[in-house]
């Protein structure tokens, strides 16, 4: 198994059974990252291509560091995407207590106004 880890911040951005560095289709160098069913590319040229026994099992885009030092860790700046269809839930029952509390405030000024 291949990591490709960005040297800016030692972050694990891609994982591949075989990664490698070259000119492919394009004029110009890029980073081939080959899975079991599919091939991509990544272009830059501010990574490093580490061979590793294993990743976490949990291991996402984004989520581990990796040093030869340390090996695996957790990136400290990671946080968990945000599921949309929660997300909008959240969002519709947040805007439906927002209204009710708008009402009542609307009730007390009309009350007032009337005094």
């Amino acid at each position: 198994m291949f990591i490709l880890v960005d040297n800016n911040n030692n972050v694990c951005r891609f994982t591949g059974s075989s990664i490698e560095y070259g000119v492919f289709d394009e004029s110009f160098n890029k980073w081939k990252v080959t899975n079991d069913n599919y091939n991509f590319y990544v272009i830059g040229e501010n990574y490093t291509k580490f061979e590793v026994e294993s990743i976490p099992e949990d291991c996402k885009e984004m989520k581990y560091c990796y040093t030869e030092e340390k090996g695996f860790y957790l990136n400290e700046k990671y946080t968990e995407p945000i599921n949309a269809e929660d997300e909008i839930k959240r969002l519709i029952l947040e805007n439906i207590e927002l209204k009710a509390q708008l009402d009542k405030v609307q009730e007390v000024l009309d009350y007032l106004v009337m005094q």
